[in-house]
């Protein structure tokens, strides 16, 4: 049971319990090798990159419309601290909400660029509506189109999100503190000596 809410957009410190060893997992094909070769034709520095995780819809208990100022400010702030390049992993929800926000940031900010990062090919066209018309209309936008891997696999979410650490320096994440695919993202994040910050919800 939840014991307390924070106001969304609030900062708390994150204290992982001890990490569980992540799985092997082997793409398939030379996907992920052709979307490198392609993030580093950008000429994309870590060191300026900063990526998303967040829960789909049906775990936030917050509607889209007190979220996403919150995800403004930090993708604000980023952008002041020399962030030009953004990683967005393509799931319905936070990650939907924040390439959004990027993009809109990048009408003000035109040395910002979004990266799409699905997990595999077209994989968004499995989603209800909207949101496999907002995703269409995001990757459509896009400065890049990643898709790590060529088909469904067992894994391949996990691989896109660690695609996306291993090429970031910074992780805005929203989180409302349960176990999942956003905590371990977290996990692999602060392992990977990554500045995580913390939406609380």
């Amino acid at each position: 049971r939840r014991s307390k809410r924070t106001r969304p957009g609030s900062r708390r410190s994150f204290v992982p319990r001890a990490p569980c060893p992540p799985p092997n997992f082997r793409p398939r094909g030379d996907t992920a090798a052709r979307a490198a070769r392609q993030v580093l034709s950008m000429d994309t520095e870590r060191a300026r990159c900063c990526c998303f995780t967040g829960h789909r819809p049906e775990k936030l208990h917050l509607p889209e419309a007190e979220l996403r100022p919150a995800l403004r400010r930090e993708i604000a702030t980023a952008i002041a601290d020399g962030y030009t390049t953004f990683i967005c992993g393509m799931a319905r929800g936070v990650d939907v909400y924040a390439a959004e926000e990027v993009l809109l940031a990048a009408e003000q900010h035109p040395q910002v660029r979004l990266i799409c990062a699905f997990p595999y090919r077209d994989s968004c066209e499995s989603f209800s509506e909207p949101w496999r018309s907002r995703c269409r209309a995001i990757a459509q936008r896009a400065d890049l189109r990643v898709d790590v891997c060529d088909e469904y696999q067992s894994g391949c979410y996990h691989l896109r999100n660690s695609w996306m650490v291993k090429r970031a320096s910074r992780l805005i994440s929203v989180y409302d503190g349960t176990p999942g695919g956003t905590r371990n993202t977290m996990l692999s994040a602060l392992r990977h000596g990554l500045d995580v910050r913390t939406i609380m919800i």
